[in-house]
């Protein structure tokens, strides 16, 4: 069971606060029992700290990154030691602070703090409808209304938008999990977690969910691509550099990552099934997939080169595709909390966020040739499909995938350095004309903005800004009431 409010108090040191020109620090002093950190992170009202920003110092010993901080190279936390946590770049002033730590003994501790006030507080609330409820609190009553207000949306028939927001982000909770040694027992990791999943608080249409993140495309390790693990991420290489004529990838019930992925489905079910939505992996799309195994440079002269070659391959690649979806459906379904994946969406049936962040770099002629025909043939095989447009190199496809007619909708990512959704309004009226859901993540008034420009119906927002709690109700009440004037 989670830490008790008082103990976590206890964690923080009094009047530890110290602002200063490059950043600000604070300490923690451990007086309960020996320790080890395999995981911190911080939020400023909310906002993620970068961890680069984040390093930790016991007296007269060197600084530690906090990146560097790993469940395989934890750590040590001793009782008694005072450890001082040093954040540089961020000011914090008068805002509120979240501390989460993971820990190899007590798993995820969460808890805010402010300047001045001393202490720390985990953060709970009653469950109400569309009010904050954590996984502990979530109620058959709150996956009713879970699974009737998303059913009626996909459906296109709810009257307002859709709004996610998850306190602490714990109700996000998905790790890398490569970060584990592979020999580690897949119930053993995930015991660690469950602190983490009892202290979020999930808002509005949020659910409380986990899925297994063994980083973006892991379906490249199923076919034998090579896997590099850092902190925050994974990513795949090609395991050989033979010609692309001569690649041809094939299901292998054997292959050691396939099996931890479905070791650690079964696992968080068995653990969690009636408490947590659990999720399907990042399985990646068929060309990201193909670039993993063959090199992304590689793969840009082979649809020069080759282009027979890449699309034998695609459709290879869709087939092994959907086998790996089927099987993971049939491991999830049954527990009876719907279907999600690595976004914060529940679908009652099969569900994916279906993606080709390689179609950034193609033409419109290659994206109908290369991409659109295993698009198509995965939302003929998935009732629920969504498209995750990431980025302006991919608005010259749009008209292709508005044109696909059993995708249900597409998630908008503007992409870094780009205005944010609420000032794309022209492209996300083209989704809405087209028939399509529309997925964004936005802030309230981003949120406010879209809703009196484009109408309430058929949105889904992710809130990614921080909330009080007696913020929640007034804003979702007040976007369930804004639409165009006259409306």
């Amino acid at each position: 069971m989670p830490l008790p409010e008082f103990l976590l108090r206890r964690l923080f040191v009094h009047d530890s606060f110290a602002d200063g020109r490059e950043g600000f620090s604070f300490a923690l002093l451990n007086s309960l029992a020996p320790a080890h950190i395999t995981g911190l992170t911080l939020a400023v009202d909310g906002a993620p700290v970068p961890a680069r920003a984040v390093s930790l110092r016991f007296a007269s010993q060197p600084e530690r990154g906090a990146a560097s901080v790993t469940a395989s190279d934890p750590c040590p936390l001793p009782v008694g030691v005072a450890v001082t946590v040093f954040v540089r770049g961020v000011w914090l002033g008068r805002r509120r602070l979240t501390i989460r730590a993971v820990t190899r003994e007590a798993g995820a501790i969460a808890f805010s703090i402010r300047p001045g006030q001393g202490s720390g507080c985990i953060e709970r609330a009653q469950p109400h409808e569309n009010s904050p409820a954590g996984t502990n609190q979530f109620t058959e009553q709150d996956w009713e209304r879970i699974r009737r207000d998303w059913s009626t949306w996909w459906a296109g028939e709810l009257e307002r938008p859709l709004a996610v927001l998850v306190g602490l982000e714990a109700g996000d909770y998905s790790e890398i999990l490569q970060n584990y040694p592979v020999e580690l027992p897949a119930r053993q990791v995930l015991a660690g977690q469950r602190g983490a999943l009892l202290s979020a608080q999930c808002y509005g249409d949020a659910f409380p969910r986990w899925w297994p993140n063994f980083g973006p495309g892991v379906m490249a390790a199923f076919l034998g691509a090579g896997v590099h693990v850092a902190p925050e991420t994974a990513w795949f290489t090609p395991a050989e550099t033979a010609s692309i004529n001569g690649l041809n990838p094939a299901y292998d019930a054997g292959n050691p990552w396939w099996l931890r992925v479905q070791q650690f489905t079964r696992a968080a079910i068995e653990l969690w099934g009636n408490e947590v939505a659990v999720g399907l992996t990042d399985l990646g799309g068929t060309l990201d997939v193909l670039a993993s195994l063959r090199g992304t440079s590689r793969l840009l002269l082979d649809l020069h080169d080759s282009p027979a070659d890449v699309e034998r391959l695609t459709e290879r690649l869709t087939g092994l595709w959907l086998r790996y979806f089927d099987e993971l459906c049939a491991l999830v379904q049954p527990s009876g909390r719907g279907v999600s994946g690595w976004g914060p969406c529940w679908a009652p049936g099969p569900h994916y966020m279906l993606q080709s962040d390689f179609a950034y770099m193609i033409s419109p002629a290659m994206f109908e040739r290369f991409v659109l025909p295993g698009l198509e043939a995965c939302c003929a095989a998935i009732p629920y499909a969504l498209y995750h447009l990431d980025g302006v190199g991919q608005i010259p496809h749009l008209d292709m995938l508005l044109s696909i007619r059993r995708l249900r909708g597409i998630q908008w990512v503007p992409g870094e350095g780009r205005p944010r959704s609420e000032e794309w309004l022209p492209l996300l009226k083209r989704i809405r004309d087209a028939g399509k859901l529309c997925y964004v993540d936005v802030s309230r008034a981003g949120a406010l903005q879209i809703t009196r420009a484009l109408g309430r119906r058929g949105f889904l927002f992710r809130i990614d800004e921080h909330l009080e709690e007696d913020e929640v109700r007034p804003f979702l009440g007040l976007l369930a009431q804004t639409g165009p004037p006259g409306s």
